[in-house]
């Protein structure tokens, strides 16, 4: 030990574990990203179909409630 420096590891191994940390957390925010991603795509593809029969539903209903309007 000397007066404002630390023999072992240093700033070296200061800055190599600062590193190695964002290298981790940037690692770490691809991978949430990449989950994100995929859940919205799934979140996507599950709903669309759903919306797609409910409109026919209602545009089948609506018709069929006019040709009765018009009888």
């Amino acid at each position: 030990w000397q007066e404002g420096r630390l023999e072992v590891g240093g700033k070296s191994g200061c800055n190599r574990a600062t590193r190695r940390s964002k290298e981790k957390y940037t690692e770490t925010l691809e991978f949430v990203k990449q989950d994100l991603n995929e859940f919205s795509q799934m979140v996507q593809r599950n709903t669309a179909c759903p919306i797609t029969v409910t409109a026919s539903m209602f545009q089948e209903k609506l018709k069929v409630l006019q040709e009765q309007q018009e009888i």
